[in-house]
Parts: C-alpha cells; sequence; structure tokens
C-alpha cells in the first residue's frame, strides 16, 4: 500500500469508547481472468463497525498471494480514512483466527488498540455473504447460470445468440442512433401473450458498444431519474482531485448510486474485449467454438434488478435475441424504403423459431422518441427574432454531407470545404499496422504499406488511401493522433461521418491538409479505424520533397506483409 501511515500519526487519532471493528481476510468466490492465468485467486480484506448500526469501514481486493502483513496496514488506513465518519481508533478490533491475532496484536497494542478473538464476526460475514451473493452472478458459463435459474439453455439458442450478435455488432447501428432515441419492439407469439421491449443503442457517447433493454418505460424513467440525481450531486461538489481526496460522504453517495442504479431492471448487451470477459463465459464459448465478429466483441449479456449485477439467463438472452433480430430487421426495411423521417415508423417482421427452445413470433418494431431525456436547448432562441430565422433558412439551404448510408435522426449538416490550393509538397509515410482483431495466421507479423500523397491533400485521403491499401471492405469512423506519439491522443482529428458527437475539441480530418500540419521527416502520429475493432497503425513521416509530380495520388509505392482480412470470422 502506498503512504502507510505511521503508528505515531494513528496513535494521535481519537479513540471511540465502546466501538468495536471486525477485521479480516476472505476469498471470493469469482473468477478473475487475469488472476487465474497466474494461479492465483482473489480475496478481500474487510473492515466493518460491529453491532446494528454496522457498516463498512473499508475494503480492498487483493490476490490469494498477498503478504498476511498486509491486514496490519489495511487497518492502519482504515482508521487513518474510513470511508463512514471521521478517522479514529476503535476500542477494540475483533478478528475470528488465532492466524489473523499473531499479525495484528503488536501492531494494534502500539496505537491503543484492543484486540479480541471471537468464533463470531458476525458483521463481517453478513456483508462477506452480501458481496458473494452480489457477485455470484459472474461465477458461470450461460448455460450454467442458466440451469441454476431453472430455464435451461439449449446449444442451438446460444448459437444463434451469438450469431446474431455477430451480424448486430457490423451493423454498427450505434453510428446512427444514440440515447435520444428507442426503439418500441412489440413481440407477439404464434401462440401466448405478446410483450414489449424498449430498446436503446449504446455506443455514440463513449460507452462500450452494444444494447440496453428495459421491460416497461416506468424502468427506463427509474434509470434516468436515478442518473439525473447523481449527476445534480455531482454538481454541487467540487470534484476530487490529486490534492483532494473523495469524502466519505462522497464515497457513501457513489455507493447509494450504484446500489439505486442496480436496483433498476435491465438487460445489458455490450461488445467487450476478451481479457474482460468473466473466464467461465470464455470456456464455454471456446468450447462450442461459438463466432465472434472479433476477439474484441465478445457478447456480454448480463442483467441489473435487486441492487446487483448477474450474468444474463435463458430467458434474458432470449428478449436480447429477439430484440437484435427485430432491429436489424427494421434496419433493413426501413432502408428499402428510404422514407425522409424514420420516427414512428412501425415495421413489422417474422422472426423464425429456434429450435423447439424459441417460438415463431411476429415482432413490431417502430423508432420513437426517448420521452425520458430532456430536449436539448435551442441556442437560436438567444437571438433576435429576425437573425433567428436568417440563420435557420441558412441552415436549410446547405447540401447535406456526402457520406455513407441513408440520413439518420439526428444527424448534423456541414459547411461546404473549399478546395485548398496545389501543392508541390510529395509526403512519403510509412503506415504499419501495430493492433486489430487479427487471427494467429498474421499475429506478430509485420504489415506496413508506404504511401506517397501530395502536401494540398487532407487526412481524409489518407484514410483512403491506407483503407485501400489495407485492402478493407466496409467504411467506418476513424481518428488521426497527433500527440507526442501515435497513442497520443491530445491533438485529435476525428471523422464523424455526418455524426456530430461530443469530441468538441477534435478537428476535422476532411479540412486539414498534410501541409497544414507542419509535419517533419520521423514524425510518428496515430490511426485508428473502425472504433470497435480498433485497427491501431502507427504513421511515421519519411520524406518531404518538393519535386515535380505526376499521376494520381495518394499512391502505394512498397507494401510488406499480406493485409489481414477486415472480418477474420473468429470463432473461440
Amino acid at each position: 500500500m502506498a503512504n502507510k501511515p505511521s503508528t505515531t500519526t494513528i496513535a494521535a487519532l481519537p479513540q471511540v469508547k465502546r466501538e468495536v471493528w471486525e477485521l479480516g481476510r476472505r476469498a471470493l468466490n469469482v473468477t478473475v481472468a487475469e488472476l487465474r492465468r497466474q494461479g492465483e485467486h482473489p480475496e478481500i480484506l474487510l473492515a466493518v463497525q460491529s453491532g446494528e448500526r454496522g457498516g463498512v469501514l473499508r475494503y480492498e481486493l487483493i490476490a490469494s498471494t498477498t503478504p498476511r502483513e498486509a491486514l496490519v496496514d489495511f487497518a492502519m488506513h482504515a482508521m487513518r480514512q474510513p470511508m463512514v465518519g471521521r478517522p479514529r481508533r476503535p476500542q477494540a478490533v475483533r478478528v475470528a483466527t488465532q492466524a489473523e491475532a499473531e499479525v495484528l496484536i503488536e501492531p494494534l497494542a502500539a496505537v491503543g488498540v484492543w484486540l479480541e478473538v471471537s468464533a463470531s464476526v458476525a458483521t463481517l460475514e453478513s456483508f462477506h455473504q452480501e458481496l458473494e451473493r452480489a457477485m455470484g452472478g459472474l461465477a458461470g458459463g450461460y448455460r450454467t447460470l442458466s440451469a441454476q435459474a431453472g430455464t435451461p439453455l439449449s446449444d442451438g439458442v446460444l448459437r444463434e445468440c451469438f450469431r446474431v450478435a455477430r451480424s448486430f455488432y457490423r451493423a454498427e447501428l450505434w453510428v446512427d442512433f444514440g440515447g435520444e432515441v428507442l426503439f418500441e419492439i412489440e413481440l407477439q407469439p404464434d401462440a401466448g401473450p405478446a410483450k414489449t421491449l424498449y430498446a436503446i443503442l449504446m455506443g455514440q457517447m463513449g460507452q462500450e458498444f452494444g444494447l440496453a433493454i428495459y421491460a416497461s418505460m416506468e424502468d427506463l424513467r427509474r434509470f434516468h431519474e436515478i442518473g439525473e440525481q447523481h449527476e445534480e450531486r455531482l454538481a454541487t461538489t467540487t470534484p476530487p482531485t490529486r490534492k483532494r481526496r473523495p469524502t466519505p460522504a462522497e464515497l457513501q453517495a457513489e455507493a447509494r448510486a450504484m446500489v439505486d442504479i442496480l436496483s433498476v431492471p435491465c438487460i445489458g448487451l455490450t461488445f467487450t474485449p476478451q481479457p474482460d470477459v468473466p473466464a467461465p463465459l470464455l470456456e464455454e464459448a471456446k468450447a462450442l467454438k461459438l463466432p465472434l465478429a472479433n476477439a474484441a466483441a465478445f457478447p456480454l449479456v448480463m442483467k441489473t434488478g435487486e441492487g446487483r449485477m448477474q450474468i444474463a439467463n435463458a430467458a434474458e438472452l432470449a428478449d436480447v435475441l429477439m430484440a437484435m433480430r427485430a432491429i436489424l430487421a427494421w434496419d433493413r426495411q426501413i432502408t428499402r424504403r428510404d422514407v425522409d423521417d424514420e420516427l414512428d415508423v412501425t415495421i413489422a417482421a417474422v422472426l423464425p423459431a429456434v429450435g423447439d427452445a424459441l417460438p415463431r413470433m411476429t415482432a413490431r418494431t417502430t423508432l420513437r422518441i426517448n420521452p425520458c431525456v430532456p430536449a436539448a436547448e435551442d441556442d437560436d432562441d438567444m437571438l433576435p427574432a429576425e437573425l433567428s430565422e436568417l440563420f435557420q433558412a441558412f441552415l436549410n439551404v446547405l447540401p447535406p454531407p456526402e457520406e455513407k448510408g441513408r440520413g439518420k435522426v439526428g444527424q448534423q449538416k456541414k459547411l461546404p470545404t473549399p478546395a485548398p490550393q496545389k501543392s508541390p509538397n510529395v509526403y512519403t509515410l510509412s503506415v504499419a499496422l501495430t493492433d486489430g482483431p487479427v487471427s494467429e495466421a498474421y499475429r506478430g507479423r509485420e504489415i506496413s504499406r508506404t504511401i506517397e500523397i501530395l502536401g494540398h491533400q487532407t487526412l481524409h485521403d489518407l484514410h483512403t488511401a491506407i483503407f485501400q491499401a489495407f485492402e478493407r471492405e466496409e467504411e467506418h469512423l476513424y481518428e488521426f493522433n497527433l500527440g507526442k506519439g501515435p497513442s497520443d491522443r491530445p491533438k485529435l482529428y476525428l471523422f464523424r461521418g455526418g455524426w456530430e458527437g461530443k469530441s468538441a475539441k477534435a478537428r476535422d480530418p476532411e479540412a486539414t491538409t498534410l501541409d497544414a500540419l507542419k509535419l517533419r521527416v520521423g514524425r510518428r502520429l496515430g490511426y485508428t479505424f473502425d472504433m470497435g475493432d480498433n485497427w491501431e497503425h502507427a504513421i511515421e513521416v519519411v520524406a518531404i520533397e518538393a519535386r515535380p509530380t505526376k499521376g494520381k495520388y495518394p499512391r502505394v509505392t512498397a507494401k510488406v506483409g499480406a493485409a489481414p482480412p477486415q472480418y477474420p470470422d473468429e470463432d473461440l
């Protein structure tokens, strides 16, 4: 632990008479992939106040190989910086084992705190059991947890979930639809009662890509209300910094907000990098060879409610599967209709049965405005009426941006960029692929392209050249990073493709020429393609020459290594 408090400092803290703390080190019955690879398992250090008024004073997650003396430092930190109440010393500390007592007896005596060994540390065990109950929903695969819930999950349904999730990920609908809209999905089986789901796409505001599903509008309203209340609390406090640690009250408020949010019933699908996926899910997917879009897009389906988060069982997976199918069917048909406004358009689609496990259903899917999101304030109201009308008329005559796909709800129009003057400069750039969802056949190999581009051409032109040089098939968002190195992002050029995100400081690559960047030979910059798959490249300026040019630019002048497929259809 950093900044270990001295016994002199602790001994000077006020001591509360008749206050008893319970301390202990306990195992956690959950799997952490990184620890498992190292042959370890997670444990927790807990300090709680004993009795009916008890509460968690401090906790810390550790590895099973952490020395037992860590309990001493932990106890001192709990007195110095408790999560509840002011810094203080209890009159006594109670532990359950002789081994814990042997470690603590001398340090506690040095700060004037009694030590008790008792077979009963009821408050600590209660909190430990509650923690394991809350985290127990992460300790199995989809089929195991479904069987425990009494709703068996067939291999066929699970495989169909992964197959449709792969298509859903590649559709990238979160680029077009954010939290300001929702999909209302009415599901009617051939026999049996109907149900309605409310689905919101995630990813436009920097979240992991995915889908949140609510069983009622009331649940969705509760989620937004809790979020707004939490934001209001944050707005009234000074944010913590390196010089100011969060206060116990702030820590308690964070904990309350998390419990409140987890109390709202919701099913969440997030496309998650494999290192962040619970090990039982990975093992299950590998054993069944389930299909993935790529290694960074594992379909992790979780559910919240009752103050905790768990891996979904068969019933929740069925809802996610039907919602994805319905939204994909709506997207295909709405594209064919070529409507001007997609809001409130209902499209019906028949969703085939999946074996004997899921019946055939008719889905009626409608895109709605999310009534729980407050409408954005109209800045034009701040202008005089005549000027406001003139400004709006100017916006109405602007040409739409050139982009892939159809117009979507909430897209912004862009001002045309004047054509730059021709430049005599020719930039020679080495573009090396440094990371991405490559298969084993390409892993560890050098893959690079040398590209020549003219000074008056833009970063978007360079993107197009890289796209073609690496033989990619489908366009996505991209960014250029011009910080101190390829991974440094303070100076960012982000292509939005007609979608305005929240990166207000990001510059426009379509309006930025190579000459405008003031590059020098040896300068290195970063380029990332597809914010879901994260194909990362390091670009180095090899040469800058003023010379006559002939032919088409940009152009590829050298290739090293075969280009990996954009979608490797990776199966676990």
